[in-house]
């Protein structure tokens, strides 16, 4: 699975995106992954964030086979604030 938190330096991004987003480490690491995840907040900040809807939507219309796995993952705090999925 893809996780850009850990495959991306979120420090310098500028360094890894270029005008040919299938260049960047996201592109060139689809080309061999199984799968995505969307890890969702309270807010859903990710539907919210354009890089974020570009590797979404580059899973679905993939015509890669096998179809790589997009899957997601809803992270919500209880009453006391503990996280839980």
């Amino acid at each position: 699975f893809w996780v850009c938190a850990y495959c991306n330096n979120q420090h310098a991004l500028c360094t890894d995106i270029t005008v040919d987003p299938s260049s960047s480490s996201f592109g060139r690491a689809f080309q061999n992954t199984n799968g995505v995840v969307v890890v969702l907040d309270s807010d859903a900040t990710p539907f919210q964030r354009t890089w974020c809807t570009f590797e979404i939507a580059t899973v679905i219309r993939t015509s890669r086979e096998p179809r790589p796995i997009l899957d997601v993952a809803i992270f919500v705090a209880d009453a006391d604030g503990a996280a839980g999925v």
